[in-house]
């Protein structure tokens, strides 16, 4: 079982424990396969190096620091209702390209 509420899930998943816990969300119990904390870590993981060079490439594009192209991105992303990594695979295929605003 991992405590959402612990310490070390706020730095596991910033953006997940949160909103769990916001949810009512307590604890997650593996229940003898694949448990739901390695299915959110390999989620994450399995995007990271995508969202990682789209970040990049916005950063070098806007002429802004990463911090602030990886909030471009998030804000892309919530804004049209898509995850993260799809937002990234595109930014990578040039399918989306961020412009400097005029």
């Amino acid at each position: 079982m991992t405590d959402v509420t612990a310490p070390e899930a706020a730095s596991r998943w910033p953006t997940f424990a949160p909103e769990a816990i916001d949810r009512g969300v307590k604890s997650i119990v593996d229940a003898g396969r694949a448990g739901l904390a390695e299915v959110i870590d390999l989620e994450f993981t399995e995007h990271r190096a995508q969202v990682h060079q789209a970040t990049g490439m916005v950063s070098v594009r806007l002429a802004i620091g990463l911090a602030d192209a990886l909030a471009r991105l998030r804000a892309h992303a919530y804004l049209y209702g898509r995850k993260l990594s799809e937002v990234a695979d595109d930014v990578v295929w040039r399918r989306i390209t961020f412009r400097t605003e005029s």
